[in-house]
């Protein structure tokens, strides 16, 4: 991450197209598309540090929820395994979304 300006803002930020996270989003992204003909203008990092953090407690709570022994969760966690979800959406509800993350409420809305 970049450094975070104000804690309680949602921050979006461009990645350099030479970096390797670019890259790497961009390679997973293109995967799963047929590449002919697309072209991907720019790559943003969202930055919500309330939401980071309680994905992190989610994290662990499932993690050591599903394994008794310690040393397997923490195994788990070590490992970080976690899978690329691409979601299209209009620009309407695109705030809400990363203010408050996916959210079925706005089910039926592009979200």
């Amino acid at each position: 991450w970049d450094p975070i300006q104000n804690p309680t803002n949602v921050e979006l930020h461009t990645l350099s197209s030479t970096s390797p996270e670019y890259s790497d989003v961009s390679d997973a992204f293109l995967s799963t598309l047929d590449r002919s003909g697309i072209k991907i203008q720019s790559i943003q990092r969202v930055q919500n540090l309330a939401m980071w953090q309680s994905y992190v407690v989610k994290r662990q709570t499932i993690c050591f929820r599903d394994n008794a022994d310690q040393s397997d969760a923490k195994a788990l966690l070590e490992r970080g395994e976690r899978r690329w979800l691409w979601h299209g959406t209009n620009l309407e509800v695109l705030d809400r979304i990363l203010q408050q993350g996916f959210n079925r409420s706005f089910c039926g809305k592009n979200a």
